[in-house]
């Protein structure tokens, strides 16, 4: 079963280094991440870091704020892009939580907005 689509981030300037908020992947197996973005000149990453430590109580307040890492294979380079799509499918997300990570590069002028859609039973 898959979840509705939810928003990750809408409107995020590219001008500056940036995080998600937690995608909390509790009773979850996988989960889908898409990023639109456009700018001028876009040198900047997007990657997904991944934490096993991370724990919300059911109202979504944060608990232990986790140790993060980026999941393999999940960093991509933009260069010199002006628009486009980032996506990431990660069908085996064996993680407490998951988030978006945009690394600017000096130059970047731009925004994006990501969504995601989480896979269970």
């Amino acid at each position: 079963m898959q979840s509705p689509q939810f928003t990750i981030s809408s409107g995020v300037s590219m001008a500056t280094t940036s995080q998600s908020n937690a995608i909390n992947l509790e009773q979850y197996f996988g989960f889908a991440v898409q990023a639109n973005y456009s700018g001028t000149s876009l040198d900047g990453t997007f990657s997904l870091e991944a934490s096993c430590d991370y724990k919300q109580d059911p109202e979504g307040r944060v608990l232990n704020a986790g140790t993060w890492s980026t999941i393999p294979d999940t960093s991509v380079n933009l260069s010199s892009a002006s628009a486009g799509t980032y996506f990431q499918n990660i069908p085996d997300a064996n993680y407490a939580a998951a988030r978006l990570v945009y690394t600017t590069a000096a130059s970047d002028v731009g925004t994006f907005s990501a969504f995601g859609v989480k896979k269970g039973f």
